[in-house]
């Protein structure tokens, strides 16, 4: 919650209020047209993801990874929500259905500390055996709760992994901590991103100079993703 500028955009003004504090108003202003600037956050994540496209892939993989974080259960419609990094899902089917890859393996447990029993992979068994014939050629692994464990537990479930063809998909600006930990844990896979947040270069006025909600979150994604890799580069996972 404290990694997103929206927070701090909130504590500044509200201290402005209560201060009667010129300064953190002028500081709130700022931070609302640098962090809500659609070109700043565009060209932040471009720097940071690190982009592959279907012509870098060889032609033929035995299995693809997919790591989780796209979905998220709904109780009171008993049924898996996704969200914009399920593009990590859809087009590793699209990708096995072109026949680049073999066997899916889908590694995600349940983030949440108050409901561990719902564990995303094996809702999304559920879900993917309602949408498609069960041919054996989509493996799931349903104890992670972070990207570290995907690596760790996704290798020791399928150790026949470390003698294949492999293929790690995830989204855009999660591909440098995914590719640490595989590689930490002994594996080479080749990188396959998604869910790309940067885009294309825009000069467009609204893009360039009009502040919206939308940067804001890109930024929270980033600065997450940021501190993530310096904890597991302290810790040693990656």
């Amino acid at each position: 919650m404290f990694l997103s500028p929206l927070v701090w955009i909130v504590v500044f003004l509200l201290i402005a209020f209560f201060k009667k504090s010129r300064r953190f108003l002028i500081l709130s202003i700022v931070a609302i047209f640098f962090f809500g600037n659609n070109f700043i956050a565009d060209e932040v994540c471009r720097a940071w993801e690190i982009e592959v496209s279907e012509a870098d892939l060889q032609p033929h993989y035995n299995y693809g990874i997919v790591l989780g974080g796209m979905s998220d259960y709904q109780p009171a419609n008993q049924r898996s929500q996704f969200s914009g990094s399920a593009d990590r899902l859809w087009q590793s089917l699209l990708l096995q259905q072109k026949g680049i890859i073999d066997t899916i393996i889908i590694t995600g447990g349940s983030g949440k500390w108050d409901k561990p029993e719902e564990k995303e992979a094996a809702l999304l068994k559920l879900y993917l055996q309602e949408l498609l014939p069960d041919n054996g050629k989509i493996l799931y692994e349903s104890e992670s709760k972070s990207t570290a464990e995907n690596a760790i537990n996704t290798l020791a479930l399928y150790p026949q992994i470390k003698n294949k063809k492999s293929l790690v998909i995830t989204s855009g600006f999660h591909a440098r901590r995914a590719m640490g930990c595989f590689k930490k844990v002994g594996l080479q896979p080749d990188l396959y991103t998604v869910d790309m947040m940067g885009g294309e270069r825009k000069y467009a006025l609204d893009h360039t100079l009009i502040p919206s909600p939308t940067p804001i979150k890109k930024w929270a994604f980033i600065m997450k993703e940021w501190v993530g890799c310096i904890a597991y580069k302290i810790r040693g996972w990656m």
